[in-house]
Formats: structure tokens, sequence, C-alpha cells
């Protein structure tokens, strides 16, 4: 989760994407849910961080709970920089991850602010 903080804070769009499962991840907020596809994931990212400048970014009370041996339970609250110009939003964040290929894979994240 400290690479995926650091992979986020330098706007690292294929990074990012890159911890995603593969066939797509749930994600979850604000009271919506909907499955995304792991090409639709990164083509976001790409677009969404397209022209935006490096944000410090770090997870804060950051929660891990081994669920089996290839699934893991993220919690964590951090702060969503939006712009100069706008306040930083509060945000929660719950992930699950899976093992897949060999590595943890997020297949469920919610994101939601206060």
């Amino acid at each position: 989760m400290v690479e995926y903080a650091e992979d986020v804070s330098s706007r690292d769009a294929e990074a990012v994407a890159s911890r995603y499962n593969r066939h797509g991840a749930y994600m979850m907020g604000n009271g919506r849910k909907r499955f995304t596809s792991f090409d639709s994931i990164r083509v976001r990212y790409q677009r969404q961080w397209a022209n935006q400048v490096q944000r410090p970014f770090e997870f804060k009370d950051l929660s891990m709970e081994i669920l089996g041996s290839d699934a893991v339970l993220v919690s964590a609250i951090f702060d969503w920089n939006q712009g100069d110009s706008l306040e930083a939003l509060k945000m929660s964040y719950t992930g699950v991850l899976t093992r897949q290929d060999g590595a943890l894979r997020i297949l469920l994240e919610d994101e939601s602010f206060r």
C-alpha cells in the first residue's frame, strides 16, 4: 500500500492501474456500486491524470486484515488534494485485494468522502 501511495503521488497512471484485478474491479463509494473492466480503469487514470502535477499522497491509519492465503482487507483514511484552489477532501478507503498471477490486486474498492 506504501508503493500504491507512491504511484498515486507521482500520478503514474500505468502503475496505479496495474494494481487492479485484470478482470476488473468493483468501484464503490458514496452510494454507488459498479463493476469496471481493467481496461476502463486504466483509461480512467490515464485521462484523469494526463495533465496533473505530482501531489503528496499518504494513507493514514492504515489497517490490513488477512482474510485468507490469497485475500487481504485494507482500510484507511486519506486526504485527496483536488487542486491548488480547492480544499482537500477527507476520504475513507476500503479495499479487498486478492491474489492474481502471484500479486495482490484490487478486486473491490470503496472511496467515500465525509
